[in-house]
């Protein structure tokens, strides 16, 4: 497998043998990976970082100065199992984990600091099958990997024993921690960056309660006196969004899109087989009685390009629009109106024709007339609008996920995606990506081609 190598202060990548799972182990595949701030002391001062470590007992440090493969903040997804293991967890499983690795009568490997134990930075890794937690639905890999970062600041608020009525200061790594962790508070931090992710996290309020200097906090001043320290900052909790969507319908594309924006939302299923999108309950919600629907703290909103420009508007780090070209913009928005105007619209024939008949045997034409024209559509998407590798060119956008959403209608709709080379090309790089792969598999269950991986 390849891997990024740390010795003495050196990074470099390079080929290694891949880890093989021992008895009571698993063999994963890492997803992504966070670097955490004792990853850059043990490569800034490898030296003192292990000295450190032998006096402390060595607990989740190199105590050597021997190659390791950093990475203990990761989330990754299960690939096989070693011999005496329950196998609980399904291959393709996303997971966390405690960053340890445990052995019989010799304490434990600490896994990114050991050379027995590579961590997240490489392709694959070993882990202790008792210590595995799998990763909800509906939550961003990318978030998934912080959780051991997380588990230390729930375990630093929890040492401070909180008796209430106080407000909690959180500075530097732990000013984005959501509210619901330390509740109202302060957050803390000299990178600006980083006072910009924790209003994006609901910290949008600023705080007039303690300024700020170069060193760090210095006093305190009484509540609505002061001006305001742009560095402090008051987290107030807010509702998540709800994404409600039924497994393989479009709502597949504003799922990919929300976990590849990274943000928190909640996936409410809606079940068409009992009819559940025509119930009291949902049409309050939505009174068009479809998916997707998105309930967001102003509002709810519907209609998969509206959704899909909503999302990349909101949380512009993740770069899914070219807002900064409003001619690639309006080539943006053209492409995903003629999936929702025109393919969306060819496909709905095969089972929604009452929308546009009465007459059985219409019915009956319009079935027979669905593969003719989803070839048609995606011919024109092949020859005059793909531009590749992303629908866009080099950049990916909402318009990918939207592709391949209705991209995986074709089989069912009597056409073989295959004859579309660079359709077909598309829709393998998607299934590859995090976001794809966690929304895949709540709408359709096994990834294509990750077996085995």
């Amino acid at each position: 497998m390849r891997a990024v190598i740390m010795q003495d202060g050196r990074l470099w990548v390079d080929e290694i043998g891949n880890p093989v799972p021992e008895a009571g182990e698993a063999l994963v595949r890492s997803l992504t990976c966070g670097i955490c701030g004792s990853d850059l002391h043990a490569v800034k001062h490898t030296k003192a970082f292990i000295q450190t470590s032998r006096e402390v007992g060595g607990a989740f440090k190199p105590t050597e100065d021997e190659p390791v493969v950093l990475g203990h903040e990761f989330c990754a997804e299960v690939v096989d199992y070693g011999p005496g293991t329950e196998r609980k967890l399904r291959p393709d499983t996303r997971i966390c984990s405690v960053p340890a690795l445990p052995q019989p009568g010799a304490g434990a490997h600490a896994v990114g600091y050991s050379p027995r134990a590579p961590g997240g930075f490489g392709q694959y890794m070993r882990l202790s099958e008792r210590l595995l937690v799998p990763v909800p639905d509906g939550l961003p890999t990318d978030y998934a990997a912080l959780a051991e970062a997380m588990a230390v600041g729930c375990h630093a608020v929890a040492m401070a024993r909180p008796e209430g009525g106080e407000v909690p200061l959180a500075k530097g790594a732990l000013a984005p921690v959501r509210p619901r962790l330390l509740g109202d508070g302060v957050r803390a931090d000299p990178a600006p960056h980083r006072r910009r992710d924790a209003r994006r996290l609901r910290a949008r309020h600023r705080s007039r309660r303690a300024v700020r200097d170069a060193r760090g906090l210095r006093a305190a001043r009484p509540p609505g006196r002061g001006r305001e320290d742009p560095g402090l900052t008051v987290a107030r909790g807010g509702d998540t969004m709800k994404l409600y969507y039924s497994p393989g319908s479009c709502a597949f594309a504003s799922h990919i899109a929300l976990l590849e924006a990274g943000v928190e939302f909640e996936a409410v299923r809606i079940d068409f087989g009992k009819a559940e999108q025509r119930s009291a309950e949902y049409l309050s919600i939505n009174p068009k009685g479809r998916v997707p629907a998105l309930v967001t703290e102003r509002g709810v909103l519907s209609e998969t390009p509206a959704i899909l420009a909503f999302i990349a508007q909101s949380f512009p780090d993740a770069a899914l629009a070219p807002f900064d070209d409003p001619f690639e913009l309006a080539r943006v928005q053209s492409f995903n109106s003629y999936l929702c105007a025109t393919v969306h619209v060819a496909h709905a024939h095969k089972v929604r024709g009452s929308r546009w008949a009465d007459d059985p045997r219409a019915h009956e034409a319009m079935r027979a007339k669905v593969p003719e024209t989803m070839t048609e559509c995606f011919d024109l998407i092949e020859r005059e609008m793909f531009e590749g590798p992303w629908v866009r060119g080099e950049r990916y956008s909402i318009c990918d996920p939207y592709l391949l959403t209705l991209g995986e209608w074709l089989a069912g709709d009597g056409v073989d995606r295959d004859r579309f080379p660079k359709v077909a090309g598309h829709a393998a790089r998607m299934y590859e990506r995090p976001a794809v792969r966690t929304a895949y598999r709540l709408h359709y269950g096994a990834v294509p081609g990750a077996q085995g991986r």
